[in-house]
């Protein structure tokens, strides 16, 4: 009985080698993917930043003329 107990433990151990080795490469991938989208939401941000700041002096400029 306890050596069907220690195969079955090592059939398990086995199975679980490629399952672990796996969960490793999808945490790489997604650690890869997550900071590539960190990047371009960074990169969104300023240029959303940009363009309002642009929209700002419009709105100035437009409110200067509307003046004369």
């Amino acid at each position: 009985m306890l050596n069907v107990y220690f195969l079955w433990m090592q059939h398990l151990e086995e199975a679980l080698v490629p399952l672990s080795k796996e969960r490793e490469s999808l945490l790489q991938e997604h650690k890869a993917l997550k900071e590539r989208l960190d990047q371009e939401y960074d990169q969104l941000a300023e240029r959303k930043r940009g363009f309002q700041q642009e929209i700002d002096a419009l709105g100035t400029l437009n409110t200067r003329i509307k003046e004369y």
